[in-house]
């Protein structure tokens, strides 16, 4: 056989191969994906969420449904207390137009989104890949997604919080998506929907402003040139400035605010006393981040030449910078990186991109020198190397960094005549004990807590005064005022979490407290206020006695129940 019939051979048998993969390769990936839909589904349907802050989207939209708008409480005005104005129309519509109730209601609002935002990745990914290529196929990419970032446990857990991250990466993956379209090929029309996108985005995760300020016209710097592309990225900046201060006029007028009540409360030293902002790692979400991000970043390492850095450094510099901003948030139930994991997607396409562009290179160009490639290895083993020990160290870093604060006790003593103290409860039995209690009050009803979320959700008609700000803009502009709290008269506080020293201490060193309620200090975990001669007084006193004997059994209340020392 001459060479010539050999090299036929070879290149018919490379092409039988490539035929095979095409078919192959685009079935594993559509199956991978069933698995993980099956897998999250497993997971997450059925199961309880627990995620507190999930639940005020359920109580806010109620009271859409019920025609009060945007309150926190029924009759009152509409507030910015959501953290996404986009999830809480999800959750609405979900509400309105489905039997979906509670936790699976959540569930689907969360994940359906996160999934999504993996096929969008999947179809952006396969548009920068050259033509003929394996990985020009969609469901070879969403298979690649499926086993590497959707099975990933960062991205599954929050994709089953009930909270608006999933959302947040489907709206990140489709601006980047409609400003690279845009850049390549600008037109007034693709301007508009880049535009129509970053707004959506904004107001599924506002903390994303950076990115959506900065990407897409750094994208257009970066495909068109600086001599061609300064005019249409000034042009984008102009469209986006309207397109948000028109947002925050609507803002303005509806709520009083252009950002959610939470910009503000969440705000470093916003609560004086404030002793929990250890609990919130902003080091240990960077590594956790880190870790969902590894296969990405190894990609990029060995595929990155330098024609691409222009449009990495759009992508990826906007994210650091909003990292950099996030790390000076409380970052309240930041569990498994939640803040960060919405731009997990643009690491994806980063990684995408250089990929992409590595692909349509000659062999030749592709090829590394030998130290080339051994530098890229060394650099791909650092960069797993050191991710475990950035996250060993993350304690040790955050307890060095973080701001200490004064922790505050009332000055007000008390003593209570029991002679043991009640019993402790876990979490999950205070809380369904507490729904119970909530449940069982009277519309109209005026309570105050700081946990408001599952408890407050299965009440939307009972008042609950807000003394962190989180939903009252009183407070989040101006801070906790007791005489203010209570004013509006409580019939019931669960106090605030124990981390609210200033708060507490203000509460308890009141004289309206000594002088209108019962004070339980160590009932259901944090302590409970009764106004003695409240319009529902009997009702309320009621319903706690059946909440009690819920978790204390025959304990009797009366020795628990404080009195001021002399």
């Amino acid at each position: 056989m001459d060479d010539a019939t050999k090299a036929s051979d070879r290149t018919v048998g490379a092409e039988s191969k490539r035929g095979w993969l095409a078919v192959v390769a685009p079935i594993l990936g559509a199956l991978l994906t069933i698995s993980v839909a099956v897998r999250w589904l497993a997971s997450g349907w059925g199961a309880d969420i627990r995620f507190d802050d999930a639940w005020f989207f359920l109580r806010y939209a109620e009271h859409l449904l019920d025609g009060h708008g945007l309150a926190w409480n029924a009759g009152e005005r509409p507030v910015y207390g959501v953290t996404s104005l986009a999830h809480q129309l999800v959750v609405t519509l979900l509400l309105a137009i489905t039997t979906l109730r509670g936790s699976e209601l959540l569930f689907v609002s969360s994940a359906v989104p996160a999934f999504l935002a993996g096929g969008v990745m999947a179809w952006t990914a396969s548009r920068w890949m050259p033509g003929g290529s394996l990985l020009r196929q969609p469901l070879v990419w969403l298979g690649a997604l499926s086993l590497l970032l959707m099975r990933g446990r960062y991205y599954q857990r929050n994709a089953m919080t009930g909270m608006d991250t999933g959302l947040g990466c489907l709206t990140l993956a489709v601006v980047v998506a409609l400003a690279v379209s845009h850049a390549r090929e600008p037109r007034i029309l693709r301007l508009g929907a880049v535009l129509a996108a970053a707004w959506l985005a904004f107001n599924a995760r506002p903390d994303t402003g950076l990115f959506l300020a900065l990407f897409p016209a750094g994208a257009l710097l970066s495909l068109q040139g600086f001599a061609r592309g300064w005019r249409k990225a000034a042009l984008y900046f102009v469209g986006l400035a309207s397109v948000l201060l028109g947002d925050a006029a609507i803002k303005l007028w509806l709520f009083g605010d252009y950002l959610p009540l939470s910009h503000y409360a969440k705000q470093s030293g916003f609560y004086e006393g404030y002793v929990g902002r250890r609990d919130w790692n902003p080091f240990e979400y960077l590594a956790q981040i880190w870790f969902a991000s590894l296969p990405f970043l190894a990609v990029l390492v060995w595929t990155v030449r330098r024609p691409v850095l222009p449009m990495l450094a759009a992508l990826l510099a906007p994210v650091a910078l909003t990292f950099a901003y996030l790390g000076t948030v409380v970052q309240v139930m930041g569990y498994n990186a939640r803040y960060y994991v919405p731009f997990l997607g643009v690491v994806v396409l980063a990684s995408a991109w250089s990929l992409g562009h590595w692909l349509r290179l000659p062999p030749d160009a592709r090829a590394l020198s030998r130290g080339g490639r051994a530098g890229r290895i060394v650099a791909i083993v650092l960069i797993g190397v050191a991710q475990p020990a950035f996250k060993a160290a993350s304690g040790s870093l955050w307890e060095a960094v973080v701001p200490t604060s004064r922790e505050f006790r009332p000055q007000t003593r008390y003593a209570t005549e029991a002679s043991s103290r009640l019993p402790s409860s876990e979490w999950d039995e205070l809380t369904d004990a507490l729904k119970e209690l909530w449940a069982g009050l009277p519309p109209g009803t005026v309570t105050s807590m700081s946990e408001y979320g599952m408890v407050g959700q299965v009440a939307p008609r009972v008042a609950i005064v807000d003394p962190l700000g989180l939903h009252d803009r009183e407070v989040a502009h101006h801070g906790f005022d007791v005489d203010r709290f209570f004013a509006a008269e409580p019939e019931l506080i669960w106090m605030p979490h124990p981390h609210y020293t200033s708060i507490n201490a203000r509460i308890v060193d009141a004289d309206q407290l000594w002088a209108e309620y019962d004070f339980y200090p160590e009932a259901f975990g944090f302590g409970v206020l009764v106004r003695r001669d409240g319009e529902r007084a009997e009702t309320v006193a009621a319903a706690l006695a059946r909440a009690w004997r819920r978790l204390y059994g025959d304990i009797p209340m009366a020795p628990h129940r404080a009195r001021r020392s002399e």
